[in-house]
């Protein structure tokens, strides 16, 4: 088995294109070991980003939802599964506050805020009705009281409203 050696660094900076060739296997051990540290570090890297959120940290607004610092607005033809499906949910993470919009059926939502009363951590979506936190394990139902602790205050409200004609949630407070 000929190896092709791994030489000295070429003026440049960079390995020339065959430092890590072997001239039987077609790759070196070398080669796909950094390449597959390369892929787990682009991966872990990807996992770490979401395409939602805009470029600020401790952002996230999902397209079609507007913000300022007292009111959000929804809208429902864009957001089309929390407009379509009862029991689904949307986070929306701005810098003066965050909530969860839930659709609870009838044209009817309900918005919480999405900061879990324990510690203050973002809480991490919401499945059978039940709110969860993920930092300490909190639970709240779908209308914002503690089911499981370590919290022990219901999450804050805020006044959703349903406009038909624009197909908009607005959340007021």
């Amino acid at each position: 088995m000929s190896r092709v050696p791994v030489g000295p660094l070429a003026p440049s900076g960079v390995l020339p294109p065959d430092a890590f060739l072997d001239a039987d296997a077609g790759v070196s051990r070398r080669a796909f070991l950094t390449a597959s540290a390369m892929a787990a570090i682009a991966a872990t890297l990807a996992g770490c980003m979401n395409a939602s959120d805009a470029t600020a940290p401790g952002v996230r607004i999902p397209a079609g939802v507007s913000t300022t610092a007292t009111t959000t607005v929804i809208d429902l033809l864009t957001q089309t599964a929390l407009a379509a499906t009862t029991g689904a949910y949307l986070i929306i993470e701005n810098a003066s506050r965050s909530l969860i919009v839930i659709n609870i059926g009838s044209n009817t939502f309900r918005a919480l805020s999405a900061v879990c009363t324990h510690q203050g951590c973002l809480i991490g979506g919401m499945a059978s009705n039940v709110i969860f936190c993920n930092c300490h394990g909190s639970r709240f139902n779908a209308t914002g009281g503690v089911v499981q602790g370590p919290a022990n205050a219901s999450l804050p409200s805020f006044t959703a409203t349903y406009d038909g004609v624009a197909k908009t949630v607005t959340v007021a407070g």
